[in-house]
This record gives structure tokens, sequence and C-alpha cells, in this order.
């Protein structure tokens, strides 16, 4: 089948979407809920508005994902973001437990009552605040990355590697622990009062 498009319309999905063409969505009527999402090699899921979707399953990109600027909302148990391509979405909110297995780009704010876990080798870049209540980042060799061009809330937590590469400055709310390297190549780093080992 050829390219899709789903307008203004609620939509709930309780099978697997698997993705060999295009869908676009293009309308911001109506909520969109999903089960696991498969966007394979020849795959692609094109946002041309800015609309929010409720995944609950797994997202899985080996093709190719145009995020708008929507909230992207996690709700699943033991769920995974992964694929053989990057993920950028918009600002997620994640209120299940879910894992980053591969490179996610958070271009807006990253929060919600839920864990998101960034595991071995993976990446994760944060554009906004982040006030997720859980980020497991201890993972051997996982990146988390905060870079946006103005004042950053970097969540205190342990780390593995750690860059810093806004223009502004990046205030750590918390206890911060950096099992790995830390990095700051952009603006500046303020402790806020605490303690950085």
């Amino acid at each position: 089948e050829g390219p899709s498009d789903i307008g203004a319309a609620t939509l709930t999905i309780n099978q697997n979407t698997v993705l060999d063409n295009t869908l676009n969505i293009n309308s911001t009527s109506g909520n969109k809920t999903f089960t696991d999402v498969i966007i394979n090699a020849s795959g692609a899921l094109v946002c041309s508005v800015n609309e929010s979707f409720v995944i609950r399953g797994n997202l899985t990109n080996n093709g190719t994902i145009t995020a708008g600027t929507g909230t992207y909302t996690f709700n699943g148990s033991s769920k995974t973001i992964s694929g053989t391509n990057p993920i950028t979405l918009g600002a997620v909110s994640i209120t299940g437990t879910i894992t980053n297995v591969g490179t996610l780009y958070v271009s807006g704010a990253l929060s919600g009552t839920g864990s998101l876990t960034n595991d071995t080798d993976s990446y994760l870049r944060i554009t906004r605040n982040n006030t997720i209540t859980t980020l497991i980042a201890t993972s051997l060799n996982n990146t988390v990355e905060y870079d946006y061009t103005s004042t950053q809330t970097i969540k205190g937590t342990t780390y593995h590697h750690l860059i810093i590469s806004n223009a502004g400055t990046s205030s750590i709310n918390g206890l911060t622990t950096i099992n790995g390297n830390l990095s700051v190549t952009g603006g500046t780093l303020n402790d806020a009062g605490f303690q950085i080992s």
C-alpha cells in the first residue's frame, strides 16, 4: 500500500502499527493512541502538525520519524525506544517504565512521573528542562547530553557520561554523581549548591 493520512479523528490502535510506507498525521483534532509502533527501513512516520500522541508499547525506528513539537506520552510498563536510526521527538512525557536502547533526541521538555533508563551505549539528548521523576543513566558507556540555547535544569542523579553543550546556564537540581566523563563544551555549569562527584 502507498502512503496513508490520519486527519481530524480520535484514534486508538490496540494492535501493532507496522509502517513500510509513510503515515502522515495532518490534524491536531482528536486523540491519537498507539500500542507498538514499528517503522521499517522503507517506512516513515511524518507529523506535519504539532500533534500529541500516546504510545502504550514499544517504539522502534528503522526508518524515518519527522516529529512536530507536540508531546509524546509513553505510559507502558517495561517498554523500549529503539531502532537502527536515531529518534527525534518533541516534548516527551514518561508515565510508565521506558528504556532507551539507541539514540533519542528530545527537542522539548522531558517530564513525567515514570522512569526512563538510558541503556548501555545509548545516547539521550535533552534540549529543554528535565523534570522527569526518575532518570536512570548508570549503564556502561551511556551518554546524556543537555543542549539548549538558554538556561536549563539538569536533573540531579547518577550519570555515566554527561555532556553540557548549551549556550546558557545549566543548573543542577540535586546531588549528582558521574561515573564516566563530564564534558562542558558550552555555557556555564552551576552546581546550585549541590555536590558533584
